[in-house]
């Protein structure tokens, strides 16, 4: 599957108009209006699918924190932190935004403050998280700079680079976990914490850790909302690619903290022996290693773990002429091995 760079700064990577050539100069991310932070200012790639990289274009689009702010707070009016109008409480109340929260030794993507009337407060926290990549894409991104910028007619090489989902759940459940037990500690007023992420993110996350029930309706517990988005549609030149939402879905803290804990879906005895016989079978070359090490498993583990591990090779054969089967190993002469020499004759 080829590997291909999709946006630059927020716009198509081959982008030709006046903004796809400004924004190489300018280096200046137009979803949250401040210089990017990212080497090279790659939004989001291809490589078997479309995936955002960068969170900052996940959570620079206001389709984001008004989605959360309905789900958490319906009818309730939300002030970005880019507003500069003096803003009144109304008797129905405001929802008030802030990112970058800086909590203890973390920080919190996002922070949603309901003020209601009465002097009554509720909160809501939002993670964000997008795809990790490994590998490089520096070949390919100088090539589309030097086409949509300096207009060379250029090839544009394939991307060497890939999605690191795995990397990507290694990192955030700890994350996510500690930052929701810190929010549990103000109480009856938090509203539960958002995680926002790709279709694919979640569909790995419930890979590895089991498909988890839906909370029901009047849940008093801590819920954990699951928000999915992905790429819109291609757009023309000089024009950015909305966010699409595709899910909605609230799970029960609690429950998927004991899923961590207890390691997930985990393989069973089968494949754990076919999965270290894979990996470790062949590396015993030595004919009395290997039998110290079988005996160990043996003894250790079962036979069935021994068997698996150091079986035998299935014996070779080749079919001569008129269809007879052929023994592969035929014992060689004494004087192929090495042997005393056959006399000679006399005269």
């Amino acid at each position: 599957m080829m590997s291909d760079i999709l946006e630059v700064y927020g716009y198509a990577a081959d982008d030709t108009s006046d903004c796809g050539q400004k924004r190489w100069r300018s280096k200046k991310c137009p979803f949250i209006g401040e210089r990017c932070m990212k080497k090279g200012g790659v939004c989001s790639v291809e490589a078997s699918g479309e995936f955002m990289v960068c969170p900052q274009r996940l959570r620079g689009d206001d389709t984001i924190i008004h989605g959360v702010c309905e789900d958490a707070f319906p009818g309730m009016k939300l002030v970005r932190r880019d507003s500069r109008k003096y803003v009144s409480l109304p008797d129905t109340g405001i929802v008030v935004s802030a990112e970058q929260v800086k909590l203890g030794h973390g920080v919190a993507d996002s922070v949603l403050l309901c003020l209601k009337g009465g002097g009554r407060i509720e909160i809501a926290s939002i993670e964000i998280q997008t795809m990790d990549i490994t590998g490089t894409y520096r070949c390919q991104l100088q090539a589309y700079k030097r086409c949509t910028r300096d207009g060379e007619g250029i090839d544009v090489p394939s991307s060497k680079h890939w999605v690191n989902v795995a990397n990507v759940r290694k990192r955030l459940v700890d994350q996510l976990l500690r930052k929701a037990r810190m929010f549990e500690q103000l109480g009856d007023c938090y509203r539960g914490m958002y995680f926002v992420t790709l279709e694919p993110v979640w569909s790995h996350f419930e890979s590895v850790l089991g498909c988890m029930n839906p909370i029901p309706a009047g849940f008093s517990g801590t819920a954990l909302t699951v928000m999915t988005y992905r790429l819109g549609a291609a757009v023309g030149s000089g024009r950015k690619r909305g966010i699409v939402h595709c899910s909605t879905t609230k799970f029960d803290l609690e429950e998927f903290a004991s899923r961590v804990a207890a390691g997930g879906v985990l393989p069973s005895r089968c494949e754990l022996i076919e999965q270290i016989g894979d990996a470790t079978g062949k590396s015993l070359g030595n004919v009395a290693t290997k039998r110290a090490a079988r005996r160990a498993v043996t003894n250790y583990l079962g036979s069935e773990m021994a068997d698996h591990l150091y079986k035998k090779p299935a014996q070779k054969r080749r079919v001569g002429r008129g269809g007879k089967v052929k023994a592969t190993c035929v014992k060689r002469s004494k004087a192929r091995r090495g042997g005393a020499k056959k006399a000679r004759r006399p005269g």
